[in-house]
């Protein structure tokens, strides 16, 4: 999964079409079920922004959090934007 995620990682804030936006969510959700913390980030910045899922800000804050535990400094960072955001 890690190998896709990065593929996906790399196209997906470009991506335009819903349903590759939704393939790369599901790709990361994967990762992030896999205990992969950077998928979970990835998962919860698609889910923030509602590209290719829909929208869901607490369970975005509730997986940088956890990924944030987990040391990926990404998910601290994104956190705390989510959290100022409100």
């Amino acid at each position: 999964p890690l190998g896709a995620l990065l593929v996906h990682e790399a196209r997906f804030d470009s991506l335009a079409r819903p349903a590759a936006q939704a393939r790369a969510a599901a790709l990361f959700q994967r990762a992030c079920d896999a205990k992969v913390a950077a998928g979970c980030v990835r998962y919860g910045r698609a889910l923030a922004a509602g590209a290719g899922v829909p929208p869901d800000a607490p369970r975005a804050v509730q997986l940088a959090e956890g990924a944030c535990a987990a040391n990926e400094v990404a998910g601290c960072a994104d956190q705390g934007t989510l959290l100022v955001r409100g």
